[in-house]
């Protein structure tokens, strides 16, 4: 699979996980929600996705592996370190 359409799909399954989760969650307890602070987290990442599908094809596919690449080596390098660190 192109690395452009593995992006888009993962990306993609992660707005579908999250929505879900968010939905369960509301359902379960709706005394714990932080509305406001959600709804802009929530705005800003609609806003970033519009930007960034508007970007990728404007992107070359070795750029975008390396970034990718990039996000993933530093999100499993900051989730180890919490890790070890409890």
């Amino acid at each position: 699979m192109p690395i452009k359409e593995a992006v888009q799909t993962s990306y993609g399954a992660i707005v579908l996980i999250s929505l879900w989760a968010v939905t369960r969650y509301l359902i379960a307890d709706t005394t714990n929600v932080l509305f406001i602070p959600g709804m802009i987290l929530g705005l800003g990442s609609f806003i970033g996705a519009n930007f960034g599908a508007r970007l990728l094809p404007k992107l070359s596919d070795k750029l975008v592996r390396f970034l990718y690449t990039g996000l993933l080596v530093l999100l499993a390098s900051y989730m180890s370190f919490k890790a070890l660190s409890i």
